[in-house]
């Protein structure tokens, strides 16, 4: 609200900033307005091609969205090799900008070779702030040569009449002045601007378009673009300069393998994004289905050696059985016990389960079938999932005699 008020005195300073001769004619300014339009490729993580260290890399563009252009002509003075940059503004009914008073900034020649040509500066912030605790982890001042590529986003709606990418284009290789003066470092004036309905795009593959990650910590982070955040050019209106994103920065393969940037959201005209995880989905509910455990196996087994007998069983998912056996025939006073086995059953594995029967007990069965007594064992199994339920049958078997 306060940057909002502020911006109709911002462009009374600029009309009272223009010369005395512009206000004589009563030509009204025809300032720009700049804006920070969201970015067309994806937010990435890269190497910085300066630096060579990991940073979060994104596009950056600049539009205008004004009554008039943004013109920036520089002027090698006493700060050479770099030249002061001074803005010029139109007023309705004159052809010929007039020349602000006060420097904007300063004309830089960037030898990087994915530029190496004049850049204004300083122009374009990049920032990462910690939602956590605010902390800001900030690139340097980002400058840009300044021409008319690409045309804003269809429907933009713009205050004054969209020019001509001539009025600010590269120009023709091999002439003066050629993509602001690419590979003249002695070049001693430029021009540079954006027209209204235009802007100037630089790729995250360019020098200088990302913020380094040495330092920053896993988190959320409003990453912020924003133009003109000293207010030195004069425009219309300057609540709209930024543009801003909420971004999770993690360290997935450890601190110093590559970090990995999830974008949650973006809000275009505003540095302060504001984003709320979706719930939770609810937990599940509980498991009280008990295990399907199904029996097999041969219900009348000769005795042969006598030394086990032998069930098989099944269940539906990862169970624990546990099995045991009494042995029963008409002729004994009480009943006679198998070994007990516990199993881990794989889920639809058929698994074969081994009740061992002891000497002694293997001497009574024995002498019992060949007095031809019935011997039956009853096994019971009771099988137990991952979470506790439970399931018990019992299978009953006859021994026969070995012949």
């Amino acid at each position: 609200m306060r940057a909002g008020r502020l911006a109709p005195l911002a462009a009374l300073v600029a009309l009272l900033a223009l010369p005395a001769a512009a206000s004589a004619g009563g030509g009204a300014p025809l300032l720009p307005d700049l804006i920070q339009v969201r970015p067309t490729g994806p937010i990435t993580v890269d190497k910085d091609t300066d630096t060579g260290q990991w940073a979060i890399v994104f596009s950056s563009i600049v539009g205008n969205v004004g009554a008039g252009p943004l013109e920036v002509h520089g002027e090698l003075g006493p700060d050479a090799p770099d030249m002061t940059a001074y803005q010029w503004v139109y007023t309705q009914g004159s052809p010929t900008p007039m020349k602000l008073p006060n420097p904007v900034g300063t004309v830089h020649y960037d030898s990087d070779p994915s530029h190496n040509h004049w850049h204004f500066q300083p122009f374009d912030d990049y920032e990462l702030v910690s939602l956590a605790d605010g902390h800001v982890y900030s690139d340097q001042k980002e400058g840009f040569c300044l021409v008319n590529f690409p045309p804003l986003p269809a429907g933009t709606p713009v205050i004054g009449p969209v020019g001509a990418q001539s009025d600010y284009n590269i120009g023709v290789q091999g002439q003066p002045g050629y993509f602001c003066s690419q590979g003249d470092p002695t070049a001693t004036t430029i021009r540079e601007g954006i027209s209204v309905g235009w802007s100037d795009e630089y790729t995250g593959a360019r020098s200088g378009t990302d913020v380094l990650l040495s330092g920053v910590p896993a988190g959320r982070y409003d990453l912020v673009q924003q133009v003109n955040t000293s207010h030195a050019i004069q425009e219309l209106d300057y609540t709209n300069n930024a543009w801003s994103a909420v971004v999770d920065i993690s360290y997935p393969d450890g601190p110093s393998g590559k970090p990995a940037a999830t974008v949650r959201t973006t809000c275009p005209g505003v540095a302060t994004c504001s984003y709320t995880d979706p719930p939770l989905p609810p937990p599940p509910a509980p498991d009280t289905t008990a295990p399907k455990l199904l029996l097999g196996g041969a219900t009348r087994q000769r005795f042969l050696r006598g030394r086990a007998i032998y069930v098989y069983a099944k269940c539906d998912e990862v169970c624990t059985v546990k099995a045991s056996g009494r042995i029963a025939a008409l002729q004994i006073a009480r009943s006679l016990r198998t070994s007990s086995t516990k199993l881990t059953l794989k889920p639809g594995v058929r698994t074969k389960i081994k009740l061992s029967i002891s000497k002694r007990t293997r001497a009574i069965v024995n002498r019992q079938l060949r007095r031809g007594t019935r011997v039956v064992v009853r096994v019971s199994l009771t099988a137990t999932d991952v979470v506790g339920n439970r399931t018990s049958h019992t299978r009953t078997l006859r021994l026969l005699r070995n012949r």
